[in-house]
């Protein structure tokens, strides 16, 4: 999975987006067509917050972001 949008404009990085308002972002960006990246422990580019090593590639292409920090999660 390209973390590029196929047009190269810059995509909206959504964390958490398996939760509720994380998955509402990234159904209102793409029923307006823009491109948006989606991510979380589970999904195809993965993402935790409490693991660097997953966070350079998210951010690839990324114009703007989402950041909904876990609960319970220090100094996220």
């Amino acid at each position: 999975m390209s973390v590029h949008a196929a047009d190269d404009r810059p995509r909206v990085l959504i964390t958490g987006a398996t939760g509720t308002t994380g998955s509402r972002l990234h159904r209102a960006l793409a029923d307006a067509g823009r491109p948006s990246l989606a991510v979380g422990r589970s999904t195809p580019v993965p993402f935790d917050w409490t693991d660097p090593s997953t966070h350079d590639r998210v951010l690839e292409g990324v114009g703007a972001a989402y950041l909904l920090p876990p609960i319970g999660v220090p100094d996220a």
